[in-house]
């Protein structure tokens, strides 16, 4: 989730992805990878079983722990309070 590894794997700077994404979307780099992870973790508890521990590791976060705070920061809900009322009982 780091802007420098996109840039990389872009082979651009991360100045100039800052210019892109800011003209595209009016976001910065960190904040488009953010929303997008946040995107992807609501999917996978929304369409899978799998554990937050499963999904924390799938999505390269260095624990757990990490990750819950990663999402309550950037959501209000923990994990499983998302997952408890996204799906169906």
């Amino acid at each position: 989730r780091e802007v420098s590894f996109y840039a990389e794997q872009l082979s651009i700077t991360t100045t100039y992805l800052y210019k892109l994404t800011h003209k595209r979307w009016n976001l910065s780099p960190k904040e488009l990878i953010d929303k997008q992870t946040i995107c992807e973790i609501k999917s996978l508890l929304s369409n899978t079983d799998m554990s937050i521990k499963e999904i924390a590791t799938a999505l390269h976060f260095e624990d757990m722990p990490y990750m819950c705070r990663y999402f309550i920061q950037r959501t209000g809900f923990s994990p499983m309070a998302y997952r408890a009322g996204v799906k169906p009982s």
